[in-house]
């Protein structure tokens, strides 16, 4: 059996476009690595639905969701997890949240490994084709 993933990727940013593109390109790797057969935690994919219906502003501000008490509930499931895998998205290195969370999994000895994006799901960045 596979090792359980939390797939750790970039969400915040001042543009919308840019947010809903973070989001799109992130489940689409979710879903190739769960065809791949893997089981896979991705924290944008999970809680994304309920934060535009619970805090739209949060999200349409561009603030970093879930570092109160979602991010409680992010680092549960983290420990939960036998890898942490960051999805290299442009924005990674310099987002609040992946940094938090490596920072968990290097203090609890979780392996980490990066993903990085298909060219198909780095066009989703761009937003849809016409």
């Amino acid at each position: 059996m596979k090792p359980s993933i939390y797939l750790a990727s970039p969400y915040s940013h001042p543009d919308a476009a840019v947010r809903q593109g973070r989001y799109e390109a992130v489940f689409a790797a979710t879903r190739r690595l769960m065809a791949g057969g893997n089981l896979v935690f991705s924290p944008i994919v999970y809680s994304y639905q309920f934060a535009l219906l619970d805090r739209p502003e949060a999200w349409d501000s561009g603030q970093e969701f879930g570092m109160g008490m979602q991010f409680s509930f992010r680092e549960l499931m983290l420990l939960a997890c036998r890898e942490l895998w960051i999805y290299t998205l442009p924005g990674w290195q310099e987002s609040m949240g992946v940094s938090a969370e490596k920072r968990i999994a290097f203090d609890t000895a979780i392996p980490l490994r990066y993903a990085k994006p298909t060219d198909a799901e780095l066009a989703l960045l761009e937003g849809p084709t016409p």
